[in-house]
C-alpha cells in the first residue's frame, strides 16, 4: 500500500504477489485481507496501464465485498468506488457515473450527507457528470461540494485542493478559461500548503493549468507548467508510468508551438522511446508521442 501511495503501482503488484497470495483461511481477518488486497491491487493495475485487467479484479472485490459485507456497507461503497475509477480507466462514461451515484447514495445512507466521505462522494458524482457534458446536473452539485470542503477544511488541507480543482473543470467546460486559471492556480497553493512542492496530486493541477494556457494561445505559460508536472512525476513515477509519457508529449507540444523544433523532436523521441519500452504498441500515448515527432521533423 505504501508503494502505490508513493506512485510505484508496479512495487506493489510485486509485494502483491510476494506477500498476499490468498490462501484458505476463512477467518475474518483474512476475508478482510483478502477484499483489501482485490481493491489495492486494482489501483495498482491502473498505475501501470493494465486497465482491463483492474477492471476485472475490481469486480471481483465489489462480488467479495456484496458476499461480505452486503449490499448496504461501508465496505460495499468503498469497493463500488474503486470500480468507478476503474471503468472512468477504461473508457466507460456512463456506467462510471452510474457507479459513482451508487457510491454517493450508499455513503449519504450510512454516513449522513455532511460527512467527509459523502461530501467526497458527491464530488466526484458531479466531476462524473461532468464528463459527460452534463454541465446543468453537474453544477450545482459540485459547488455544494466545495462549499461544504471549504467549511470542513477551513478552507486548506489536500482535499480542499482536489474539491477547488473540480470547480475550475467545471468552468473550463462552461469555457471560461480565465475563471478555470484562477481557481487551478488557487489549488495549486494549497497543494503546495498541504503536501510541499513536490506531490503527484499537484502535478494533476498543473497539468490542468498548462492546457488552459495552452486553450488561450499563452504556450510560453503552458510550457512551463506541463514542466514543472514532468520533472515532479519524473522523480515520484516509476519510468514506465502512462503519465510520465502523456507529460513528455505535452512539453513537446508546447516547444512546437513556440517554434523549438529541435528541442520538440528531441523531446518527442524521448517520449515515444519511453512508450515503445515500457507500453504496449496500442497504447494512445504511444501514437500521440508518434505524432508529434513527425510534425517536430516535418516542421524543421
Amino acid at each position: 500500500m505504501i508503494a502505490l501511495q508513493l506512485g510505484h503501482p508496479q512495487e506493489a503488484l510485486d509485494r502483491f504477489d510476494e506477500s498476499t497470495a490468498l490462501n484458505d483461511d476463512v477467518t475474518p481477518a483474512a476475508d478482510s485481507l483478502r477484499l483489501q488486497t482485490l481493491d489495492v491491487r486494482s489501483m495498482a493495475q491502473i498505475g501501470t496501464g493494465q486497465f482491463a485487467a483492474a477492471l476485472g479484479t475490481q469486480q471481483g472485490a465489489v462480488d467479495m465485498a456484496r458476499r461480505l459485507y452486503g449490499a448496504q456497507s461501508k465496505e460495499m461503497a468503498a469497493s463500488l468506488n474503486n470500480l468507478a475509477i476503474t471503468l472512468r480507466a477504461n473508457g466507460k462514461r456512463d456506467e462510471t457515473t452510474q457507479v459513482f451515484g451508487q457510491v454517493w447514495e450508499l455513503y449519504r445512507l450510512l454516513l449522513g450527507a455532511d460527512h467527509p466521505q459523502a461530501i467526497g462522494a458527491q464530488k466526484s458524482y458531479a466531476l462524473a457528470l461532468l464528463d459527460q457534458g452534463k454541465l446543468t446536473e453537474a453544477r450545482p452539485l459540485l459547488e455544494q461540494a466545495v462549499e461544504h470542503n471549504r467549511k470542513l477544511y477551513n478552507g486548506r488541507g489536500q482535499h480542499y485542493a482536489g474539491a477547488v480543482r473540480g470547480l475550475a473543470q467545471l468552468h473550463a467546460a462552461l469555457g471560461d478559461l480565465p475563471t478555470a486559471i484562477v481557481h487551478l492556480q488557487q489549488s495549486e497553493a494549497l497543494y503546495i500548503d498541504a503536501l510541499g512542492p513536490e506531490s503527484l496530486a499537484l502535478t494533476y493541477t498543473l497539468h490542468a493549468l498548462g492546457d488552459a494556457h495552452a486553450q488561450l494561445g499563452d504556450h510560453a505559460s503552458a510550457l512551463g507548467y506541463f514542466q514543472r508536472s514532468l520533472d515532479i512525476r519524473r522523480k515520484l513515477m516509476p519510468p514506465g508510468q502512462p503519465m510520465i509519457v502523456g507529460s513528455t508529449s505535452a512539453v513537446a507540444r508546447e516547444l512546437l508551438a513556440l517554434g523549438r523544433f529541435g528541442e520538440a523532436e528531441q523531446t518527442a523521441e524521448e517520449a515515444v522511446s519511453r512508450a515503445r519500452e515500457y507500453l504496449k504498441p496500442d497504447d494512445p500515448h504511444l501514437a500521440q508521442a508518434l505524432g508529434l515527432l513527425e510534425k517536430a521533423r516535418v516542421a524543421r
